[in-house]
């Protein structure tokens, strides 16, 4: 039977009971009798899935997600059997663009909700716990008007990236940090001018944000805010060329997804030009070899934005998807080797590990 006829029969009269006669449990209201109630937990409306994050939960490989619908569900999902092993309700949240599992065993979870009276969009932190599978609103972000990308350190500690246009009364895209240890934000202001942090990665004590709607990487010293150094300039002189045959005169838009694999630091260019850049960690240095559509033509499709939120090396190998293809990245020596594996794919990667599957003959 369908969630939709349960909850039907649920409010559905009993006419086998007399009128004023409630049957156990059940109650009278305007000449009917109902039956008791029964809860059938949270109803999500119009969901979908946004980013996962994956570990293991008593000795299982587990995904966590959460659903994008007016009051959101976050998941525990089984990899191996791919069914949902708990459940917990984020009440406020309509949108989850990022999950992240900490050191501490908690998921941090980077939320868009509402305000309760007036509805206006507000940027959320929330931690769930696995143990308890309790979700807990740690607060709102304030001045911002969403949350879209988020990263952890070593001691749990949280880097949030905003968004906010509305001068007066949101900031503008800037990088926040939630201190595991006292629980406190740091607000560290405005990143390059910009009104998105949409990426975001930690390394070292640095913090990388990438920005839109003008695209760039900003290197921030986690202990001193104020330190900090735009690195993607000369990513863009390098590769000016091969940018303005797409762009023309205009400037590159979002560094729309980061992630650290290794030593490098994979910048995603968003939009027109479509490309993943390699920042060397160690060296501080652009690679010259790089993911650019004029260099790897491919099939380009019109089914989401190209990219990826999450990517789990193998060994010294990564995969991603690029111009409509999975790319194969080697990236344990002093430059990415690139090559295109043949497998088509036309949508980012929302998440992504590895598991092994042979027990299930797969």
């Amino acid at each position: 039977m369908s969630t939709l006829s349960l909850l039907l029969a649920a409010f559905a009269p009993a006419h086998g009971a007399p009128a004023g006669e409630a049957g156990q449990g059940g109650r009278e209201i305007g000449g009917y009798t109902f039956q008791e109630e029964v809860d059938f937990g949270p109803q999500v409306m119009a969901p979908r899935v946004q980013d996962f994050a994956f570990g293991t939960f008593n000795g299982k490989q587990v995904a966590y997600t959460a659903t994008a619908s007016d009051g959101s569900l976050v998941n525990m999902i089984d990899v191996e059997t791919n069914t949902v092993i708990q459940t917990a309700l984020m009440d406020s949240v309509n949108a989850v663009w990022k999950i992240e599992l900490a050191p501490n065993g908690k998921v941090y979870i980077a939320a868009i909700g509402n305000e309760p009276v007036t509805n206006d969009l507000r940027g959320e932190f929330w931690i769930y716990d696995p143990a308890t599978n309790e979700a807990e609103f740690i607060d709102v972000i304030e001045g911002s008007q969403s949350t879209w990308s988020l990263a952890v350190d070593e001691n749990s500690n949280a880097y949030i990236g905003t968004y906010g246009v509305q001068e007066g009364k949101h900031r503008a895209g800037e990088v926040v940090k939630y201190d595991a240890a006292t629980g406190e934000f740091t607000h560290f202001g405005r990143i390059d001018n910009n009104d998105y942090v949409r990426s975001i990665e930690y390394h070292d004590g640095y913090v990388y944000a990438g920005t839109g709607s003008v695209g760039s990487v900003v290197k921030i010293d986690v202990n001193d805010p104020t330190k900090r150094k735009n690195i993607s300039d000369a990513a863009l002189a390098m590769f000016g060329d091969e940018f303005k045959a797409v762009l023309g005169d205009k400037p590159v838009p979002f560094a729309y997804d980061m992630q650290k694999v290794g030593k490098w630091l994979l910048v995603n260019f968003s939009g027109p030009v479509s490309s993943t850049l390699f920042y060397n960690l160690e060296t501080g240095e652009w690679s010259s070899e790089a993911l650019i559509p004029s260099r790897y033509p491919g099939t380009p499709t019109q089914n989401g934005v190209p990219g990826f939120t999450q990517l789990t090396p193998k060994g010294d190998t990564a995969y991603l998807t690029f111009n409509g293809n999975v790319a194969k990245i080697e990236l344990g020596g002093d430059a990415p080797e690139i090559s295109m594996t043949g497998v088509p794919f036309g949508m980012n990667m929302r998440g992504q590990a590895w598991a092994d599957l042979s027990e299930l003959g797969l």
